[in-house]
């Protein structure tokens, strides 16, 4: 069945965040992704794993359990945009099925997403942080890379040539930076769904633009940045 939304696949996580004089849990890794997007749109749905959510501490982002993996994805999933948001837990890295989309956004953190599951999608796009490892043969399945770096600039490339540098706002009063590459990946999504046709430089541009802008909107917010807390 094909479906004509924003779909968001990949590994939920709830984060903890222990501070003076309490707790206060989160949403992390996908599901983040998708609270961010229903910030923007309710013309989105999601597709995690039926298992309890991996646990994360904050702020030394301690896993509660460093052994929790997820099961496979085990059903084929055809959407306009799909979004794989992947921290290497099982979901999408063991997976064997098959992905069909006219885009597909990836942010992978390791690298480990499975490479079967861009085979079937036409337009791909990876967002990528600079701090996190780069695996060259990875990033060249991928038409266009959104390569972060924090509060610097913000690069992107076509086929491994850089095409535009953008310049990130200085932000005085940051409450913390964890989340902000879940924002900026839902942004994305969000003013490329349905529009982008991989030609139209323009439209990915103003798309990176506004990624930029709300992701550090977002790191206003207390604990993981989330658009709904601001």
């Amino acid at each position: 069945m094909y479906l004509d939304n924003i779909i968001v696949l990949g590994d939920p996580m709830i984060d903890i965040w222990c501070l003076s004089p309490g707790t206060e849990s989160r949403p992390g890794g996908a599901l983040n992704v998708f609270e961010n997007l229903r910030f923007f749109t309710r013309d989105a749905s999601s597709i995690f794993p039926e298992q309890a959510y991996l646990t994360i501490n904050h702020p030394n982002r301690k896993q509660r359990s460093s052994k929790t993996f997820y099961k496979p994805l085990n059903r084929d999933v055809s959407a306009s945009t799909i979004i794989c948001s992947d921290y290497n837990k099982g979901f999408l890295t063991n997976s064997n099925a098959t992905l069909r989309a006219d885009l597909i956004i990836v942010d992978s953190k390791y690298c480990s997403l499975k490479r079967s599951l861009l085979n079937n999608c036409k337009i791909k796009i990876l967002k990528h942080t600079q701090t996190d490892f780069l695996n060259t043969e990875f990033a060249s399945l991928f038409d266009y890379i959104v390569l972060t770096d924090n509060e610097n600039k913000v690069r992107c490339f076509l086929n491994g040539k850089l095409l535009k540098v953008f310049s990130v706002p200085k932000i005085n009063d940051i409450e913390t930076t964890v989340g902000a590459g879940d924002v900026f990946v839902a942004t994305l999504a969000f003013y490329l769904h349905k529009l982008f046709d991989s030609q139209d430089l323009a439209l990915l541009f103003t798309a990176i633009e506004n990624a930029i802008y709300w992701s550090s909107e977002s790191i206003r917010s207390e604990y993981t940045s989330n658009l709904n807390y601001i």
